[in-house]
């Protein structure tokens, strides 16, 4: 568990989707983890071209989450 890595799993534009993919993980018990990229010192400047924030799962969950969210239409 210690020597785990994350690897970024999606990048969000619209929290809506990020709702939706948490309820998905979630209901299969994949922890994840949320990075969001919201600064309100630069008052979403960086957003537009990064996105909102990214999705990031434990590299040994990564292609069952994958698969989870191409089954969704999400990828």
């Amino acid at each position: 568990m210690k020597d785990e890595k994350l690897k970024e799993l999606f990048i969000y534009t619209d929290l809506v989707v990020l709702k939706k993919i948490e309820m998905i993980l979630s209901e299969k018990q994949i922890r994840f983890m949320v990075r969001s990229y919201e600064d309100a010192a630069y008052d979403g400047l960086f957003t537009l071209a990064k996105g909102k924030g990214k999705i990031l799962v434990f590299e040994k969950d990564h292609s069952m989450a994958e698969s989870l969210l191409i089954e969704e239409n999400i990828l």
